[in-house]
């Protein structure tokens, strides 16, 4: 008997299938989201007050092989990564709402320095 991530039980015959089905989810989902990092000039990472998020991983993974410039963009008080911010080319910081003016100037300055 196998137990999944997710805390459901596997038995022989299912392992197969479970792991094919979700390496056929991850592929679909990871391939759009690595078109569209292959397709942009910069990748804009944003880290928020919360834990990363699967997709937010998968984003910095993509840009780190496909060798784009990062922009790590963090709400004030977010904790960035010590790693993260080691490989970022700037990161901006929100200090309210990203519609703001002034951290849009300051956003599109970065992307541009980038």
């Amino acid at each position: 008997m196998t137990v999944d991530g997710l805390g459901s039980v596997l038995h022989d015959s299912d392992k197969v299938t479970h792991w094919a089905a979700f390496d056929e989810v991850l592929n679909v989902h990871f391939g759009k989201m690595l078109e569209l990092v292959r397709g942009s000039d910069v990748a804009a990472i944003l880290v928020s007050r919360d834990t990363p998020d699967a997709k937010i991983c998968m984003e910095v993974g993509a840009a780190v092989f496909l060798d784009k410039p990062i922009v790590v963009i963090a709400y004030r008080g977010a904790r960035v990564p010590t790693k993260l911010f080691d490989i970022a080319s700037e990161v901006v910081v929100c200090d309210g709402s990203m519609d703001d003016y002034d951290f849009q100037r300051r956003l599109k300055a970065a992307v541009d320095r980038a």
